[in-house]
């Protein structure tokens, strides 16, 4: 279905549009999803020729199709490929949108991602405490998205083994959840099922 429509589009629009390249993008995303890896990187990387050609790194654009095939190769077991390439995107991010914008901060986190599927914890804390930090100071400490970081860097404490640690965390994210959310929200099942897991485990640091 989305094969025909990009024909439709490649006959009404020039090779190099780039709303071809972001359905090319979007066809590589759902090839990623269905597990055909292969096909997910060919769309990508066809999206990527036209974007990098047009747009170039002065356009955030780029910047979304790198991270696209980075989630590829990180999904492959590539992730020294995966962190080149969200290293890339930030850069970019941080020059075109500047270092406060949601999308560089995410790219914060897609790092701390790369990292933490390599063990590389400390890394990973160290990139998530940089969107923790800038989503407080932009976003105030109430937001959602706070929350979040706060569930991400406990899961990474948990991982070092550092339960006591994750456990503070986990519970700085249920707070900051159930307040706005309320107590029956997924988000806020989610903060309690980290808690409860942890507190299963023998807390050790």
């Amino acid at each position: 279905m989305y094969e025909k429509a990009v024909g439709v589009l490649e006959r009404i629009l020039r090779a190099d549009h780039p709303q071809i390249a972001a359905s090319y993008s979007n066809i590589g995303s759902i090839q990623h999803e269905l597990g055909n890896d292969e096909l997910a990187l060919s769309w990508q990387k066809k999206a990527l020729h036209i974007v990098g050609e047009v747009l170039g790194h002065s356009h955030p654009r780029p910047a979304k199709v790198y991270t696209n095939i980075a989630m590829v190769y990180s999904s492959q077991g590539e992730h020294r490929d995966a962190l080149a390439l969200t290293r890339k995107a930030l850069a970019i991010r941080a020059q075109v949108l500047g270092a406060d914008h949601p999308e560089t901060m995410q790219s914060y986190y897609d790092v701390g991602v790369v990292h933490f599927s390599t063990g590389e914890y400390e890394e990973a804390l160290k990139w998530h405490h940089k969107v923790l930090a800038a989503r407080e100071r932009v976003l105030g400490k109430e937001d959602p998205a706070v929350a979040s970081m706060y569930i991400n860097i406990g899961a990474v404490l948990d991982a070092q083994g550092k339960q006591r640690k994750a456990l503070a965390w986990f519970q700085k994210g249920l707070e900051a959840r159930q307040r706005p959310l309320g107590a029956d929200h997924p988000d806020t099942a989610v903060a309690r099922d980290w808690i409860e897991h942890v507190s299963q485990s023998q807390p050790t640091r």
